[in-house]
């Protein structure tokens, strides 16, 4: 039998293998979910016309987790003569919505996700950490030390992205849309996200540069899997899904079969569940 070996650094960030709420020991943040009006919530996606069949599907999903709770929703067209990747669309968009001050906070979700549970996403914001996301393990191709062992490492997933309207994450997503290497190549905006927060282990193929930059580390909070859940297929290591997932992501999954998939969730009306 072979195991998995987690990595740990000696200036590690937040242990990425405990969930959110276990993160911050000996922490306190306090819930900010009274001072954030419906109002102030913006959920965007983009998609382009190609996408459309996949992305209307996304678009009717926010429709009724934005109705549920009075959220504001928008949803975007790619235009043609975007230069980068169209992965990148989404930080353009975030950046340009942080200049409207009614937008305290903006959530992003892609265009291949749904929400499968309609719970308040103001009940994770909290009064210290500026930026919200899911972290995944994944197994990695570098040799372990130890005989018939893998290594593991946690690569953060920009499909999901919460963040607050603040000055440190224009500087953050100004950062982030300045890293040209990855402008159409490699993960596009999530391996520049991966460079710019630390955790450089697979961008860099060097698993000793991903000990996290504690400048926007300690500014990030990961949430629990729920919202970034990964419906397993043969080619994942590790399982990516949970048992109530609050967002489902069809990542990994081919064009038919994302379709498929949401089709056939939506379909199924007895799991959308309402959470007060």
């Amino acid at each position: 039998m072979k195991f998995i070996k987690k990595i740990y650094y000696k200036n590690k960030a937040p242990d990425f293998f405990k969930p959110a709420n276990k993160q911050s020991k000996f922490k306190f943040f306090s819930n900010i979910k009274k001072k954030i009006k419906p109002k102030d919530v913006l959920i965007i996606t983009a998609y382009d016309k190609a996408y459309s069949k996949i992305g209307n599907l996304c678009k009717k999903s926010i429709n009724l987790y934005c109705k549920k709770f009075k959220f504001k929703k928008k949803i975007f067209t790619i235009p043609k003569d975007f230069k980068r990747h169209y992965a990148w669309y989404k930080i353009k968009k975030i950046k340009d919505l942080m200049k409207f001050e009614k937008y305290k906070i903006i959530m992003w979700i892609d265009a291949d996700a749904v929400f499968a549970t309609y719970k308040d996403l103001r009940d994770e914001l909290d009064n210290y950490h500026e930026f919200y996301l899911v972290s995944h393990t994944v197994k990695v191709n570098n040799s372990s030390n130890y005989k018939n062992t893998k290594l593991a490492i946690s690569r953060l997933n920009t499909g999901v992205m919460i963040f607050k309207n603040s000055e440190f994450n224009i500087k953050l997503l100004n950062e982030v849309w300045n890293k040209k290497e990855y402008f159409n190549s490699g993960w596009w905006d999530q391996s520049a996200f991966l460079d710019v927060l630390g955790y450089r282990g697979e961008v860099k193929n060097n698993l000793n540069d991903h000990k996290g930059n504690i400048k926007y580390f300690k500014k990030m909070r990961l949430l629990k899997m729920e919202w970034n859940s990964i419906p397993s297929t043969s080619n994942l290591d590790f399982s990516l899904e949970t048992h109530n997932p609050i967002i489902l992501h069809t990542a990994g999954y081919n064009f038919k079969h994302k379709k498929e998939f949401i089709e056939n969730f939506f379909n199924n009306k007895h799991k959308i569940k309402l959470i007060n």
